[in-house]
């Protein structure tokens, strides 16, 4: 449904203004929003990190995500509630090599449209790309992720062997 991204795209930036905050860029203050992409290493602030699957993207700047009590929102203990930042990530491989689909966002409820399902809880993307789209980008997030290891929290929490 979605074919190969190629380069990183972004969406227009930020729709819901993280904490009032005159740049998107700019750390928050007393706030649990935070800003797109580019953390330059601070690992204490970043949001979440869910397992999300990108075919099921109404639009080109939202995906659904999963609510229910094996979500990894429940693993995690975030509590749904509109404007929380999100890290997703969808395993993938290009051949024999790793290359997760990466994104960033907004939770937020989906407005609707073409797509029905209004109301559903989704993520207000801020850009979506490859792994190896960040390859030049060394202080982005996917560069501190283990990913075995979060495979194995994964398959050990949903019971997979």
């Amino acid at each position: 449904m979605i074919g190969r991204f190629g380069k990183l795209w972004h969406v227009s930036r930020l729709r819901h203004a993280p904490c009032d905050l005159p740049s998107a860029r700019t750390l928050p203050r007393e706030c649990d929003r935070f800003p797109p992409a580019n953390y330059a290493g601070v690992t204490e602030v970043l949001p979440p990190l869910l397992w999300a699957d990108f075919n099921d993207m109404p639009a080109k700047d939202w995906i659904f995500i999963r609510t229910d009590p094996k979500s990894d929102l429940a693993r995690l203990g975030v509590e749904l509630q509109e404007g929380v930042r999100l890290r997703l990530y969808d395993n993938n491989t290009e051949g024999s090599r790793r290359d997760n689909i990466l994104a960033e966002g907004v939770l937020a409820r989906w407005p609707g449209g073409e797509a029905g399902y209004t109301g559903n809880w989704s993520v207000h993307l801020d850009y979506v790309g490859y792994e190896s789209d960040f390859a030049s980008k060394p202080h982005h997030w996917c560069h501190q992720v283990d990913w075995n290891e979060e495979d194995g929290v994964r398959r050990e929490w949903f019971g997979i062997k």
